[in-house]
């Protein structure tokens, strides 16, 4: 697969999808589909090729990525694996959170409906409801390593 559909997949994986809901409610997966997810990504490797193809750029940034992505043929094989690994890491990232919005939605509905989504409010009401948490969202957040078997009480 190439890096543009890997990265492409992985845009479309992040979307957030939810079973349950009511025409009343605003769902967790609707708040959050106009969200981003912030990323600190740095392929070093990369640099040579970016100077060659890329330059102005802020290194680094999604443009930057995206235009490498462009010259994809034209990379040097260790930028490719670098970004590659990069592409992986995000797409088995985005399975990870689905898993855990589909666990957890219902108590985030419960406890966190009006919290605004970003900059870590939903996981701070989550985490603050931590003893009245679902056994399926307190399963999927331990599988995460986010928390840990001795956080609920």
């Amino acid at each position: 697969m190439s890096m543009i559909k890997t990265l492409i997949a992985f845009a479309f994986s992040i979307v957030f999808i939810s079973n349950t809901a009511t025409a009343q409610e605003q769902k967790l997966a609707d708040k959050l589909l106009g969200g981003s997810l912030p990323l600190e990504i740095e392929i070093t490797s990369c640099d040579v090729n970016a100077k060659n193809f890329c330059s102005g750029l802020t290194p680094n940034s999604k443009s930057y990525f995206l235009c490498l992505m462009a010259y994809e043929d034209k990379l040097t094989s260790e930028c490719n694996k670098d970004i590659r690994e990069v592409a992986r890491i995000i797409e088995q990232s985005a399975i990870v959170i689905e898993y855990i919005m589909k666990s957890c939605n219902a108590d985030t509905n419960k406890h966190c409906f009006n919290v605004k989504a970003g900059e870590g409010r939903i996981y701070r009401c989550l985490m603050e409801n931590v003893n009245t948490l679902s056994n399926d969202c307190t399963s999927a957040l331990t599988q995460a390593g986010i928390l840990s078997t001795d956080t609920k009480k």
